[in-house]
């Protein structure tokens, strides 16, 4: 009690550190292990102590000691305290403890033996002397030892078990203080009469019946007994090794079991799962997933056999009976967007000696609401102000294609249209993922689906009517096309409900595209050719420009706007440049939605010096008179 209550107070005073020392307990059989955080103040040393006895003193560079005294399945409290000159710090206290390790996997044989108990186990301990087997009678509370066995043993045969009693077996490993390690156990018992060995039932071999064989290993046996699902089924005569059973159901999976009965006294159980055969399954069965619009088409593959007919299921409903030799199958009546599990079952009604039916082969199928478009491709940088996206038509449904730029809807067009060209405005250069999606309306009369047609097909018009008005330098803003792709789907959703329909969209087909907006090219900037400008010249390969941007910057500096040109300029001077500084000059063309790359060259204005300077020596008393002459025709003035 002194010790637990001293445990408590030291632990409630270190609570913070408490979890810094860590014990193994029952990891190791030689020793345990106690394991600290370093400390790396200097001249200090770590006592190690056991349910509150110092056990060990460690130098101050220690953070593990092990205990090899301890005694193996007694749990220690270990204790790691630090003293730095006079003071004593609790470091941490953990449980830990070594054990004997147990042996694994026994296993007492269960009456499969007539002349004794098999007892079978692993070794698992590298310090046990010896395995003590024990064994005691279910129906007693006491046990007996029955034998010591040598170290690294795994087997024990008990030839005194009485025959038809049930014993529990444990054994443990002790090592050479006498040690000893959990006991594991099982049940076991001697039987009277051996039973079968290699029990077999079929496994669809055979049409007709289900069959059972095995091995006899007993001498005088009176006959053997076939249980199926645990009833009776029957009985065969000594010696026999084969039973049949022409009663089991076609394409259940039973359990059958045999015994052998000699002397009045019945064998354990020997058991396997049977089924009894039929016509062969179809094989290979595959159903189209989304890939037609008006129908699921199913096929399979099936050898010759007896069948009359293939029945195919569809939600386990037969929806058609086929004549043999058929491999396909078109189903008409499926909703468009349901995916369904289809089976198929060869069948045979005409000979009533084989078994009616083969087992089903099963795959899902589903029929497309609409098929997504194909071969989506848009320009990648071939084109100057737009974009031109194309497609190919796959479906037979469609009523409107979608047209998304960025995950955003920016239009919807007719069936009758596999192109559009997005003029809408992206920066030149910048890449954007397109994709198009087909749409269609089901559930409503053709006549109706005609008029939401002609819906689309009015918008697809009247939208080409204002980008006409608008010209190509003012398409209609993205944001607004975009606001009237969805007003549009919102009426063709509205129209659909009107008619007691619903609108689908398919999966949608992406390619990246992007416009390139041509750079200037053959940028030359003059260099010292003039005092008071600098000449840019540049030859112009746009077509759609509306402009050139000419800058300028300083070594690595970051440009400065010179001017803005129009599009039919190719030269600038720039009178506005400091003298004596080196420019590089930039030369950009630009469109109501960007610039392109630019055109480069660096330029440079001097003004020319004075020449034959003269000062006047000693001509003055009060002065010195300088002359010179001007070669400049650009300067303001002069600084002496």
């Amino acid at each position: 009690m002194l010790f637990g209550a001293l445990v408590a107070v030291l632990g409630a005073a270190g609570e913070a550190q408490a979890q810094t020392v860590q014990a193994t307990d029952g990891l190791l059989e030689t020793r345990t292990e106690i394991n600290w955080p370093a400390d790396t103040r200097a001249g200090i040393q770590f006592r190690i102590e056991r349910n509150g006895s110092l056990l060990a003193v460690v130098a101050g560079t220690g953070t593990a000691y092990a205990d090899v005294t301890g005694n193996p399945g007694t749990t220690y409290t270990y204790c790691v305290r630090v003293r730095a000159g006079a003071t004593t710090t609790l470091v941490g206290c953990d449980a830990g403890a070594r054990v004997v390790f147990k042996p694994t996997g026994l296993a007492a044989t269960d009456a499969t033996l007539n002349d004794a108990v098999l007892v079978t186990w692993n070794d698992r301990s590298q310090v046990e002397v010896a395995y003590d087997v024990y064994r005691r009678d279910l129906t007693r509370p006491d046990s007996t030892r029955l034998d010591s066995l040598r170290a690294n043993a795994g087997v024990y045969r008990d030839a005194s078990a009485v025959t038809g009693v049930a014993y529990r077996y444990c054994v443990v490993a002790r090592d050479a203080r006498r040690f000893r390690s959990e006991a594991v156990c099982d049940t076991g018992s001697r039987g009277a009469v051996l039973p079968p060995l290699q029990v077999a039932a079929s496994d669809g071999q055979f049409i007709r019946f289900i069959r059972v064989t095995w091995r006899d290993q007993n001498t005088g046996e009176q006959l053997h007994t076939v249980y199926r699902d645990g009833v009776r089924l029957g009985t065969t005569p000594a010696d026999s090794t084969r039973f049949d059973d022409p009663t089991a159901s076609f394409a259940v999976i039973y359990r059958y079991c045999v015994t052998a009965t000699k002397g009045g006294v019945e064998s354990a159980q020997v058991c396997d799962p049977g089924r009894r055969g039929g016509l062969e399954e179809p094989k290979s069965v595959a159903a189209t997933t989304g890939t037609l619009e008006d129908r699921v088409e199913l096929t399979w593959t099936h050898a010759p056999d007896t069948e009359s007919n293939f029945e195919i299921r569809r939600n386990l409903v037969l929806i058609a009976t086929l004549p043999a030799g058929t491999e396909t199958y078109r189903d008409l009546t499926a909703v468009p967007g349901t995916t369904y599990p289809y089976c198929v079952r060869a069948v045979n009604n005409t000979d009533p000696t084989v078994q009616s039916r083969s087992f089903d082969s099963c795959a899902p199928g589903r029929r497309a609401t609409v098929l997504a478009p194909t071969d989506v491709v848009a320009t990648d940088a071939s084109l100057e102000d737009r974009v031109a996206l194309t497609w190919k038509n796959s479906s037979t449904t469609v009523m409107m294609f979608n047209v998304y730029r960025g995950g955003t809807l920016i239009t919807t067009l007719p069936p009758s249209r596999t192109s559009h060209a997005d003029v809408s405005g992206i920066a030149s250069g910048v890449a954007v993922n397109y994709c198009v999606s087909s749409s269609t309306v089901l559930g409503s009369s053709a006549a109706a689906l005609e008029g939401i047609v002609r819906m689309v097909e009015g918008a697809a018009q009247a939208a080409a009517v204002e980008l006409a008005q608008r010209g190509d330098d003012e398409p209609l803003p993205l944001d607004e096309q975009a606001t009237e792709a969805l007003v549009l789907r919102a009426r063709v959703e509205a129209a659909a409900r009107a008619l007691g329909g619903d609108l689908f969209e398919s999966s949608q087909t992406c390619d990246p595209g992007s416009r390139l907006l041509k750079a200037p090219t053959n940028v030359v900037a003059s260099y010292e050719a003039f005092e008071d400008r600098v000449e840019l010249t540049w030859t112009n390969n746009s077509a759609v420009q509306r402009g050139f941007i000419v800058s300028r910057q300083v070594g690595s500096a970051t440009p400065v706007l010179v001017d803005t040109v129009g599009a039919a300029r190719t030269r600038y001077s720039d009178l506005r440049g400091a003298p004596g500084t080196a420019y590089t000059y930039r030369v950009t063309a630009y469109d109501r939605a960007g610039q392109s790359t630019a055109g480069t060259d660096e330029g440079f204005r001097a003004l020319k010096p004075p020449t034959f300077l003269v000062a006047s020596d000693s001509l003055y008393e009060n002065r010195i008179v300088l002359t010179w002459t001007d070669e400049s025709r650009a300067e303001t003035g002069y600084r002496l």
